[in-house]
């Protein structure tokens, strides 16, 4: 760098270090990267929390307030763990959210229920769906964190 070129640069770096306003970092933590509903019967509803013993849940691990959102996905086939398919019907897995505006070191819980519909073509089946937990900062970034929900149909 020659000499002229110095102040320029110096110049630049004080600016935009007077312009720079406090930086805020979304941060967030999830209770499972993977769960295992077990093997589930044609028919009948699975709870989350009765299977794992808790509901899932998204800390908020940021220093700012949060809103998270729970929705659930089915992943496109070659996004599944080996030896899973997509679930059929993400229509059926139902989501109770549970303090979806979370303060710094809060916890959300989505409490989720699985109805597993009488379907011949299920048995035998293993299937995954995705659970993607969202969270908004008040200045609009977001983040999401993902959660695979497994189960398997006897």
């Amino acid at each position: 760098m020659n000499a002229r070129g110095a102040p320029v640069i110096g110049a630049a770096l004080v600016l935009a270090l007077l312009g720079a306003g406090t930086c805020h970092a979304l941060s967030l933590r999830n209770s499972a990267a993977e769960a295992f509903l077990g093997d589930v019967v044609p028919g009948t509803t699975v709870v989350f929390s009765r299977v794992l013993g808790s509901r899932l849940r998204v800390e908020n691990s940021g220093s700012d307030p949060v809103r998270v959102e729970f929705k659930i996905a089915s992943p496109p086939g070659e996004a599944c763990k080996d030896g899973f398919d997509p679930w059929p019907y993400p229509d059926r897995v139902r989501v109770e959210t549970i303090h979806a505006a979370v303060k710094p070191g809060e916890a959300a819980q989505a409490e989720l229920a699985v109805t597993v519909p009488k379907d011949s073509a299920l048995v035998g089946g293993q299937f995954e769906f995705d659970v993607m937990a969202t969270g908004y900062d008040r200045a609009g970034a977001s983040l999401t964190l993902k959660t695979r929900v497994l189960l398997s149909v006897g």
